[in-house]
């Protein structure tokens, strides 16, 4: 099936929408690697991302050091233990800042590659609707204002709703299994959204409103967002993941426009 080719969503039942829903995120990453005008877009935020940890992991190891050197050191004639401790001291507080580092940068990601993302998703667009009219530099600065509030919204509520569960899960008995069916279930909502967002804010689309179009068809975004989490889990490869998702949720949602199947959406 080509790029351009979609199925009779009128016909799906649940169960295949799910099986379609997945295969839009697999679609997506098809779509990034067979256009090499778009891989710039994939590749440029890994860059950014990994020039500022090593810049900021550089500086840290650094300063570390001589902050803690100013403060206090050793004297020359110092026990063996104590420049031992000293330095396992400055060896741990390098390791956990150079960790914290990492982690901020690896949750930070999303917001940003919000810009890469939204070319992409642009081109993406123009690709499968070839009607579509081209984004102005201005155009684009709006849409991606408009992209960045709703996804730092979205990552809020996400972060709270699994900060949530995660309590629930420490519920004896049923917490566990309450955890388990409904962890998944909104990490899959949440990225079916996100990977849609660049083309419901070209369109000046509402966060509520969103989120209509999301459970309007929640059987393919289930399906997406299922197979899309379960990617987010494998190490590094979010930063791959991100932008192919945003290929297929792009690719979806002008499938689902062009066939009638969105409601008018209120701007």
């Amino acid at each position: 099936m080509t790029d351009l080719q979609a199925p009779d969503f009128a016909t799906l039942s649940r169960p295949h929408q799910v099986w379609w829903g997945a295969a839009y995120a697999f679609r997506g990453a098809r779509i990034v690697a067979t256009n090499p005008a778009m891989w710039g877009y994939v590749l440029a935020p890994i860059l950014l991302m990994a020039t500022a940890f090593l810049f900021g992991a550089g500086f840290s190891v650094w300063a570390i050091g001589f902050v803690i050197g100013l403060l206090w050191a050793p004297a020359p004639d110092a026990a063996t233990w104590v420049v031992v401790t000293y330095s396992l001291a400055i060896l741990g507080l390098r390791i956990g800042m150079v960790a914290a580092l990492f982690v901020t940068l690896y949750l930070l990601t999303g917001l940003v590659a919000t810009p890469f993302n939204d070319r992409l998703s642009d081109l993406v667009e123009r690709r499968l609707l070839p009607g579509a009219r081209l984004v102005t530099s201005g155009q684009f600065l709006t849409d991606l204002m408009w992209s960045i509030a709703h996804s730092t919204l979205s990552l809020t509520v996400y972060l709270l709703l699994m900060s949530v569960l995660m309590l629930v899960g420490l519920l004896p008995g049923i917490g566990s299994l309450v955890t388990l069916i409904l962890g998944p279930l909104v990490s899959a909502a949440f990225f079916s959204r996100e990977a849609m967002d660049g083309s419901l804010s070209r369109r000046r689309v509402g966060y509520v409103d969103k989120w209509r179009v999301v459970a309007d068809h929640w059987g393919l975004a289930l399906g997406f967002g299922l197979v899309v989490s379960a990617a987010m889990w494998v190490p590094l490869l979010n930063f791959l993941v991100l932008p192919m998702s945003v290929a297929g949720g792009t690719a979806l949602f002008c499938h689902l426009e062009r066939a009638g199947r969105i409601r008018p959406l209120p701007r």
